[in-house]
């Protein structure tokens, strides 16, 4: 098992058990800055054919979150929206 132990209080800890991966934070944000013009965050996982899938995609180029696969909610999600209705009233006197 490798641990990798950064900050002056190992703050940002990245370690293998043997079997997965982790990253952890144990003090204020964990941010992800991608800082390539019009680039992507992509993450990706075996796509049960032997190669890798897209999953999620964070783009820079036109601001949007993508999800490529179905997926379940597990806690109420709450969507606020707002509409705005515009009519042309025509009067015929």
């Amino acid at each position: 098992n490798v641990f990798l132990y950064v900050g002056a209080d190992s703050d940002l800890r990245i370690y293998h058990n043997g079997t997965n991966n982790f990253i952890l934070n144990t003090v204020g944000n964990l941010n992800i800055r991608q800082t390539a013009d019009n680039a992507n965050i992509n993450f990706q996982s075996d796509d049960g054919s032997g190669s890798y899938a897209t999953y999620i995609q964070i783009s820079g180029l036109n601001e949007q979150t993508q999800v490529y696969k179905d997926f379940t909610l597990e806690q109420t999600l709450e969507i606020q929206m707002t509409f705005k209705y515009i009519t042309t009233e025509v009067i015929v006197i």
